[in-house]
């Protein structure tokens, strides 16, 4: 476990992280079908999502993952809250949309 630090703004966050994601949904509404997520991969903040820093370090944000190979349909937003570790270098974060169970963590070697 890394330490937060005791104040964090929105100049805290990196331009790229990489990212590791693993979880699965299960259906909440009739019609949805549930399914695993699994994906690694660069995220440029500033391409892809919403970051809003808090005083307290936690982050929430909303990203799309990108598309698999032969995925047809474009892949949903994802409304994901963590927390900004170790000067900023890192997001541990999990997914707050219902019937979610999926953890991130994003790392960045500083850029």
């Amino acid at each position: 476990m890394r330490k937060t630090s005791d104040a964090c703004s929105s100049a805290d966050l990196l331009k790229e992280y990489d990212f590791t994601v693993s979880g699965s949904t299960i259906p909440m509404q009739d019609g949805e079908v549930g399914h695993a997520v699994a994906a690694k991969g660069t995220l440029d903040i500033a391409e892809n999502g919403s970051f809003e820093v808090e005083a307290d370090c936690s982050v929430r944000f909303g990203w799309t993952l990108p598309a698999r190979a032969g995925q047809v349909d474009e892949p949903p937003l994802m409304a994901m809250r963590g927390f900004l570790v170790d000067g900023g270098k890192e997001i541990l974060a999990f997914q707050t949309d219902p019937g979610a169970m999926v953890a991130a963590r994003f790392t960045s070697n500083g850029k």
